[in-house]
């Protein structure tokens, strides 16, 4: 006999096997496998936080619809690290005829939630913005907000240190008591701790993954090209070959790293582009995205900010043109094809190391597998361990499966000797059963955090705390520094140094008698090594720092940049420089950071860095060095 919990779990799977069927318009439809069917379970449960990891192409987006099908009470947030991924997810709801709402900040006024939409989809910027917070509280006193999903959630992990919009995800769980609902295809086991921690999830979070084979891509790897010019040619001539072979409904991608080469592409082939960042605006980008999808093109050249989501089921091409970086970048961006499980290209034309020239990025861990992608590329080209989708499945999987073990996946270029080069396009299927990995097998929070709260509610409660006693800290060290900055006001460092009392002067650090024109120099040299940017995903949340002077801009101490004199010019800088250049301070405060500067481009470079503050280390060296003054 059936247990109660069985019989309403049997009867949710009917209602949402039911809701698929109507969404897609297919009375026969059913899961695309084990792992969407126990994901979506999880999610319409809402017993715990949900970790998906399912192969591109399994039907993740149903984690976010059926919700918002069946549970019209109640409100979905869906939160997207790329605008691309937006617009299509955005494209997708309305070929569903599905209710949904895009909150955009507006400049004159605080936009609210439409009450009678419980779908809402927004930026990852945009979540974090106060007035974004301020409406969902609002929304949630009348139409309650349930669950929060984030999509392509590698990107938390990945690129955290160039989008701070991810520094304290976790606290938009203080506005109510909601699900977390985690979403990619290229999430490591060996990440799964950080997005753990880094989201703040509950102990007991269901983690739902599967192998993640995609049998109908074909990975191929072409000699590399000497030169630049060399590559575009090469790139132009397979796009005329596999242009003769598309289908009207065909399309393919041409993925590069770096926006020049972008450019430099889609006027030699003569394709629409797409990029993220300034170099495009937002009405450029929807114009590219819709002639490409709508077959006005059947090719379009993008970086990686089209590469994360986008679901058109008919690329049967993806040509990388110069080698990707990572791993995770290299799966998300072939995962673009292959989508209606007919035979898909995945073709990377790489350029000759050290042509190609990536620093690896010195981390602990690595989230995005940039040493492996070094290796598949210019490592050993025969052997098991040499197939591409053996090296592929063994990092984002922790289980290889290489094209040998499975004889109905389209065989890489590694393991068929017989292959033509460039391989024809066949648009046959290829079949592979996705299995799913043993949730004791993965790893869960790391050993040193102790939060283990079993509730929705207890993870509302901490979540409201720590934003709480951040936002005191942060008060905190913005008056501290405020008041620092006006006591040594008018000082020359350079005289404080040399004698032990407050000494106020009419000239500036340049200016010091004390000063030799070796040492000009040396603090010139310095100064060149000291180079802090804050790309435009800022958006004011953190402070920027004042490039003559090195003040930050809170509490009004700097309120404009660029204009007119600095009022605490001769504060910071010269007192990173005394630092460096006496012995024992810097002995001091190598002691005090628990770091080592053998040269000054090293301690240019600590300087720089955010600190856990978000402010970079050389205001906290400064306020180190005047504390102690």
């Amino acid at each position: 006999m059936k247990s109660p919990l069985s019989e309403t779990v049997l009867a949710l799977e009917k209602h949402a096997l039911s809701a698929l069927r109507k969404l897609l318009r297919q009375s026969s439809a059913t899961w695309s496998g084990e792992g969407q069917r126990r994901a979506v379970l999880a999610v319409l449960q809402r017993e715990h936080d949900v970790i998906t990891v399912l192969a591109t192409g399994s039907g993740k987006t149903m984690l976010i619809l059926l919700p918002a099908v069946l549970d019209l009470q109640h409100t979905t947030v869906v939160v997207l690290p790329l605008r691309a991924l937006l617009n299509d997810l955005v494209r997708r709801l309305k070929s569903l005829n599905v209710r949904h709402e895009v909150w955009i900040p507006n400049s004159y006024s605080n936009p609210p939630l439409q009450p009678d939409i419980n779908l809402v989809l927004v930026s990852i910027e945009n979540a974090q913005k106060p007035m974004f917070k301020t409406a969902l509280s609002v929304h949630h006193q009348h139409h309650p907000i349930t669950r929060i999903v984030f999509d392509e959630v590698h990107e938390a992990i990945t690129a955290f240190t160039y989008r701070p919009s991810f520094l304290n995800i976790h606290e938009l769980r203080s506005i109510a008591p909601v699900q977390f609902v985690l979403m990619s295809a290229t999430v490591p086991p060996t990440s799964i701790p950080q997005l753990y921690n880094t989201f703040q999830l509950d102990s007991n979070t269901s983690v739902v993954r599967t192998t993640t084979i995609r049998p109908e891509l074909q990975y191929i790897i072409e000699p590399p090209q000497a030169s630049l010019k060399a590559l575009n040619t090469r790139v132009g001539t397979l796009v005329e070959i596999y242009s003769a072979q598309f289908r009207p409904e065909d399309r393919g991608l041409i993925y590069v790293e770096k926006k020049t080469t972008s450019q430099e592409l889609a006027k030699l082939i003569g394709i629409p582009r797409y990029e993220g960042g300034d170099t495009m605006n937002d009405e450029e980008r929807i114009k590219a995205y819709n002639e490409w999808i709508n077959g006005g093109e059947h090719w379009m050249v993008c970086t990686s900010a089209f590469s994360a989501g986008i679901d058109c089921c008919t690329v049967c091409v993806v040509i990388h043109a110069g080698g990707p970086y990572t791993i995770t970048g290299l799966a998300q961006q072939f995962g673009r094809g292959g989508r209606d499980g007919l035979h898909a290209l995945g073709i990377i034309v790489p350029l000759a190391f050290p042509l190609w020239q990536h620093p690896i990025t010195n981390v602990a861990a690595d989230h995005t597998g940039e040493k492996l992608m070094q290796n598949i590329l210019f490592g050993p080209s025969t052997g098991h361990d040499a197939c591409i989708r053996f090296q592929l499945s063994h990092f984002l999987d922790g289980i290889g499966v290489a094209c040998a073990d499975a004889l109905t996946v389209a065989q890489c270029n590694r393991c068929s000797s017989i292959l033509d080069i460039p391989p024809p396009l066949t648009h046959a299927p290829h079949t592979f059963d996705n299995v799913l990995i043993n949730n004791s097998l993965q790893p869960k929070r790391v050993a040193e955090d102790d939060i283990t709260p079993t509730d929705f509610t207890t993870l509302h409660v901490a979540a409201k705390k720590q934003k709480t006693d951040r936002l005191q800290t942060t008060n905190t060290l913005d008056n501290t520094l405020e008041a620092l900055f006006k006591q040594w006001k008018g000082t020359c460092l350079c005289c404080l140094h040399l004698t032990p009392s407050r000494i106020v002067v009419d000239h500036t650090f340049f200016q010091c008698p004390h000063l030799t024109h070796t040492q000009r120099t040396d603090y010139r040299g310095l100064r060149k090594f000291i180079k802090i940017t804050y790309p435009s995903s800022y958006h004011g949340r953190v402070p920027k720092i004042c490039f003559k002077c090195g003040v930050p801009q809170i509490n009004k101490l700097h309120d404009t940049f660029g204009q007119g004199a600095c009022e605490y010019e001769d504060l910071v800088y010269p007192t990173m420089w005394l630092v460096f250049t006496t012995p024992s301070l810097k002995h001091d405060a190598e002691e005090n950071f628990q770091q080592k500067w053998p040269d000054s481009k090293s301690f240019g470079a600590w300087l720089s860095a955010l600190d856990i503050n978000n402010l970079p280390n050389l205001i906290g060296l400064w306020q180190w060095r005047m504390d102690h003054l």
